[in-house]
């Protein structure tokens, strides 16, 4: 099946490139199994739609959950925000956003939201912050493998004016029975990132996201391969949002069943240079080395015995 569906005067672009991303709605949330076909008929009331994209994985073709509806004009997509806004889609409430350009993205507008009560989903956060002003995305962050709430969110506004006045009037307010903690955004740290080892061979990136993400809410994980190769080192990184989900991972990390008898080790990320340094104090003195003289090099082992 193709990636995208598109509709006739495709070829007639604005001559005004840099605003073309005002006529593009961010689906969010969509089911695995929705193609552009299901999308079409419900954003096509709306106004004439020129394409419809469902990002996948690259190399099985799954769908990533999200994708990109485009209109003729910019008007319609102003109007799909408003009217289909948590609309059904497969069983699935999603999420509709504004496609921003990472240039117009600050963390000034943008909000940390905690101590939610677990029922609090997507569409009751929206609805407490909405009446403060326009707001470009919204999420709770959940566990990816059972789907509850972590109890923690985040709201950006388009205004750092309106997310002050969101602060100010929400910090500790009641919403189902939980006083909620609101305060401004700080951008990640390094120690909101992990590093992973003795991950199984046969690991992919994505399974390695699945098995941290009862931890937190993973923003991104990789692992590290060898150059011109597919095949990786068993090793990697895992960014979390927030430090809190960072430390449980590295607490309870090695509980992850990875099918053999040998646990994961989880450790704070280090930058290379301290790594590097970490490396240089290891390394054996002129003495020490002298020791090792007699001691065999063995090669061509099977991979799975460096790690």
């Amino acid at each position: 099946m193709r990636s995208s569906v598109s509709h006739s005067h495709s070829h007639h672009r604005s001559s005004s490139a840099d605003n073309d991303h005002e006529k593009n709605v961010y689906v969010a949330d969509l089911s695995k199994d929705a193609t552009e076909a299901d999308l079409f008929p419900m954003f096509a009331k709306i106004g004439e739609v020129e394409s419809i994209r469902i990002c996948r994985d690259h190399r099985t073709n799954q769908s990533l959950g999200y994708g990109y509806v485009n209109y003729k004009h910019r008007s319609d997509a102003e109007t799909a925000l408003k009217r289909l806004n948590f609309i059904t889609i497969l069983d699935r409430q999603c999420r509709l956003m504004r496609c921003q350009k990472t240039s117009e993205l600050g963390a000034k507008g943008n909000l940390y939201v905690s101590n939610l009560h677990p029922s609090i989903d997507d569409r009751t956060l929206f609805t407490e912050f909405s009446p403060f002003g326009d707001i470009l995305s919204w999420k709770v962050s959940r566990n990816k493998q059972t789907g509850e709430s972590f109890g923690t969110g985040f709201v950006r506004f388009a205004h750092e004016e309106n997310a002050e006045a969101a602060l100010q009037e929400l910090n500790g307010k009641n919403i189902q029975g939980s006083e909620i903690r609101v305060e401004h955004f700080k951008p990640r740290s390094d120690e909101t990132n992990v590093y992973v080892s003795q991950i199984p061979l046969e690991w992919d990136d994505e399974r390695l996201a699945y098995e941290f993400s009862k931890f937190g809410d993973v923003k991104s994980a990789k692992l590290q391969r060898f150059e011109n190769s597919t095949s990786h080192r068993g090793t990697g990184f895992v960014d979390f949002e927030n430090e809190e989900q960072a430390a449980h991972a590295i607490r309870e990390g090695h509980t992850i069943e990875t099918g053999s008898d040998r646990s994961l080790s989880v450790t704070p990320f280090q930058k290379r240079n301290k790594r590097d340094q970490n490396v240089e104090v290891a390394r054996p003195s002129t003495s020490q080395k002298l020791e090792f003289d007699h001691n065999l090099c063995i090669n061509n082992l099977d991979v799975s015995y460096i790690f």
